[in-house]
């Protein structure tokens, strides 16, 4: 674009002059009053469009420093940015490490303390069934104490009550010996002839192994027994012998037969009326099972002495 000065411009109006002389247009005074003014104003015009140009060329050329210093200050910029980006970038990949490293220890430090968890948990578990297992042997010990002291306890009361009892009947066999000896039945009438005697049991079904029962067959005897004695006078004894088989202990049989006897006193006593005085019970246990095979020496002998 090209653009014409104001000198350009004065310059061609005084050329314009001559011709305009020529066709009589102006004199020298009128056209020196026409175009005074119009230098001035042209003049004045053309250092106005100077001035304009000046600052439309100082503007330009502002402008051209301010867009190459936007340029640098834009390309500083975007190198910035891009540095940031890159920074932000390595950031993030720092912290998805990060996140993973993290994600690692958490997990390693839950197994962690998981196993010390179990650890403590067995071991107190183990401490706990020691306290308890002490605990109850100590509990076990105090207890076999205290019964062992129970049980002493006992076996000195016992003790007093079986030498207590002891004296009462020896109190009580005394007694016995001074009536029997007052109504003449002293020892040598226990011991003296036999002149009844009647076998109970003989079969073994009318009295089982081990048990102290009478049979009908037995206690009928037993009546005829008591019968007896009652027509007799006062000197009488009834000598109540009982016997077992060898199936057991020298003491169960021996227990077994007494047991047998007295089941039999107790008969004559409660259902006969007979004194017990006048009855005596003797266990042989299984002393004669040699001499007496049949029914198995489960049996009974009562004897009647004069």
């Amino acid at each position: 674009m090209h653009t014409l000065s104001c000198k350009t411009l004065g310059k061609w109006s005084l050329a314009a002059m001559p011709f305009l002389f020529l066709a009589g247009c102006a004199t020298p005074e009128t056209v020196s009053q026409q175009t005074g003014p119009l230098g001035e104003k042209i003049a004045a015009l053309d250092s106005s469009l100077e001035a304009g140009l000046r600052n439309a060329v100082a503007t330009a050329n502002e402008a051209k420093f301010l867009a190459a210093r936007q340029d640098v200050r834009l390309g500083d910029l975007e190198g910035r940015f891009n540095d940031q980006s890159r920074q932000l970038a390595a950031i993030r990949q720092d912290i998805a490490q990060l996140g993973t490293a993290n994600a690692n220890a958490i997990a390693q430090l839950r197994h962690d303390l998981l196993a010390r968890q179990q650890a403590e948990a067995a071991a107190l578990k183990q401490a706990l069934s020691q306290d308890m297992a002490q605990a109850a042997a100590r509990t076990l010990a105090e207890a076999n104490a205290h019964a062992d002291g129970r049980i002493r306890e006992s076996d000195a009361a016992l003790a007093g009550r079986m030498d207590l009892l002891e004296k009462r009947l020896a109190e009580v066999a005394r007694m016995a010996e001074d009536a029997l000896a007052a109504m003449g039945l002293g020892p040598r009438k226990i011991f003296g002839k036999v002149v009844h005697s009647v076998t109970l049991t003989d079969d073994k079904t009318l009295f089982p192994i081990n048990s102290p029962d009478l049979g009908e067959k037995d206690r009928a005897r037993l009546d005829a027994v008591a019968a007896y004695v009652k027509k007799l006078d006062v000197n009488y004894h009834i000598g109540i012998h009982g016997h077992t088989d060898g199936l057991g202990s020298d003491d169960y049989n021996y227990a077994l037969g007494k047991a047998r006897a007295e089941v039999v006193k107790n008969y004559l006593h409660e259902k006969q009326g007979i004194p017990l005085l006048r009855m005596s019970v003797i266990s042989h246990g299984a002393t004669d099972v040699s001499a007496y095979r049949e029914g198995a020496n489960r049996r009974i002998v009562v004897e009647v002495l004069q």
